[in-house]
């Protein structure tokens, strides 16, 4: 809708996804963000300021929560402060009447380095949407991690840099995991193939991979290792 201002309306929805989410880490779901707007008092003036008297405050504010998803799901160019926070999945709920529907919800991402978490449930190598907020992190499925280092081995493939030879014993078996392909351009779940989509990277090369939007490719980082090496 063209009258509802960017700013006035997204900045609230996005305290209210924060709000719920600290409920049991609960997503925050089309229904439940637009009963938040209704209660909150700029929204409710808002809403009386622009009402148009065929629709009521109920449906003002479903619209403006559909209005959120439609530009988060296109990436539109406003997005990227809300893309950098939130993850995005379908989820089913019934309505009042008792019947299912699929909508859309959101859920506030950590603020940790990229790096794994254990995604074991996603079958077999399926791994979900990307958390990022300042730095990408994403669901991993161990499995395919487990397979991606037993093919790669615990050597940084930018640096080579190994935590066995460094900090033995406390070093041995510890490597970050890097997607060549980010989740984030996905933006959906795929089956991912350990060998080829997976790569071990220390955290600190990690961090510069996704110091870029898109990621830097490994080649990139590895020359600009190389040439900080050579003005040395």
């Amino acid at each position: 809708m063209s009258e509802y201002k960017l700013e006035k309306v997204f900045p609230v929805i996005k305290s209210i996804i924060r709000e719920i989410n600290q409920i049991n880490d609960k997503w925050a779901d089309r229904d439940s963000i637009k009963d938040k707007l209704l209660m909150n008092k700029s929204i409710n003036a808002y809403i009386h300021e622009i009402k148009n008297l065929k629709k009521d405050d109920e449906w003002i504010a479903g619209n403006m929560v559909d209005w959120f998803s439609a530009h988060f799901t296109k990436g539109t160019n406003f997005m990227e402060e809300y893309l950098k926070e939130f993850e995005q999945k379908k989820v089913e709920k019934i309505n009042s009447k008792g019947i299912k529907r699929k909508i859309w919800a959101y859920k506030v991402l950590t603020t940790n380095i990229p790096e794994e978490i254990d995604a074991s449930e996603i079958n077999p190598y399926n791994e979900g949407a990307a958390t990022k907020i300042y730095v990408n992190k994403y669901e991993r499925n161990k499995k395919a991690r487990d397979e991606c280092i037993s093919y790669h081995g615990y050597d940084c493939k930018v640096c080579g840099f190994n935590f066995k030879s460094i900090y033995s014993p406390i070093g041995e078996k510890y490597i970050h995991v890097h997607h060549l392909m980010p989740i984030s351009k996905i933006r959906k779940e795929y089956e991912v193939n350990p060998i080829t989509d997976l790569i071990p990277v220390c955290p600190n090369c990690h961090a510069m991979l996704h110091d870029k939007n898109p990621p830097l490719t490994i080649e990139e980082l590895k020359k600009i290792i190389l040439r900080n090496k050579i003005i040395k």
